[in-house]
């Protein structure tokens, strides 16, 4: 989905285009589906059998943790603990994930009651994403985010502890790419010398990238006229880039007619 919101320019130097970035040129773009993200859990539900009917082929389980059919959120299998010690955990497979890369991990817990803890850990690494049940009688599903900065493999667990009184069981484990919409926003004669001004209103470029900065874009885009009166080199450097050049590194630019009043647009 494209979402666009466009205002008309008034004269050469349009406060209407500056504010843009807000009100203007502001668009937001969900993936296609064909882009769904793909699990990176092993036999994620538990649905394959490994040396025995009772073992999760991927999973290596703790104490009295099995491959179980009595409860299960999809399919025809699940984990089940009956484990009512101080602490066990099954765990996953290494799974091979992307430095510097937000993921997203979720699963379904069952827990017959709250005395106990349940809950899906990273095998206590630092900076780990936990995700505990907080209820009873019911699948519970869970569900957070987490940058795996340097990391470039990790290991699930699915842990049960604090001494549980009654049967828990985790199923339809995942861990994928963290999916949303991109964000594009941009606009054009965005920055001005204010000691030889166009007409007014002219010189909002500070209070624009102020909303550039909230918005936070994943891309930013200029439609040209990036700097008046003519592109120099030392008004980019001296009012261009204390503004909006501050999202220099995401910004995909456009020269204008007036960069080229610079031989070569040189200044740009």
């Amino acid at each position: 989905m494209i979402r666009s919101i466009r205002s008309r320019r008034n004269g050469r130097f349009a406060l209407a285009a500056l504010v843009a970035l807000a009100v203007t040129s502001l668009i937001a773009w969900s993936p296609p589906a064909a882009r769904a993200a793909t699990n990176g859990v092993a036999n994620p539900s538990f649905e394959t059998a490994g040396s025995s009917s009772s073992d999760a082929l991927n999973w290596t389980e703790g104490t009295s943790h099995t491959r179980s059919s009595d409860k299960v959120h999809t399919g025809s299998w699940a984990l089940k603990s009956s484990y009512t010690g101080s602490g066990t955990s099954t765990r996953s497979d290494p799974i091979t994930v992307i430095p510097n890369t937000t993921y997203t991990l979720s699963g379904y817990i069952w827990a017959t009651n709250t005395t106990g803890n349940a809950y899906i850990d990273m095998s206590d690494i630092a900076g780990e994403l936990t995700l505990a049940s907080r209820q009873a009688g019911t699948w519970e599903f869970l569900s957070g985010t987490w940058n795996s900065g340097s990391n470039t493999s990790i290991t699930l667990r699915l842990v049960t502890d604090g001494s549980p009184t009654a049967p828990i069981w985790f199923d339809d484990i995942s861990l994928s790419v963290a999916s949303g919409d991109v964000v594009l926003a941009g606009a054009g004669d965005i920055s001005c010398d204010p000691n030889n001004p166009p007409p007014a209103p002219n010189c909002q470029q500070a209070q624009t990238s102020d909303l550039l900065v909230g918005i936070n874009p994943d891309v930013v885009f200029t439609l040209g006229d990036n700097q008046y009166e003519n592109g120099q080199l030392v008004n980019f450097q001296n009012y261009y880039g204390p503004t909006w050049g501050r999202l220099k590194a995401q910004t995909r630019p456009a020269a204008g007619n007036h960069e080229y009043n610079t031989t070569g647009a040189a200044g740009y």
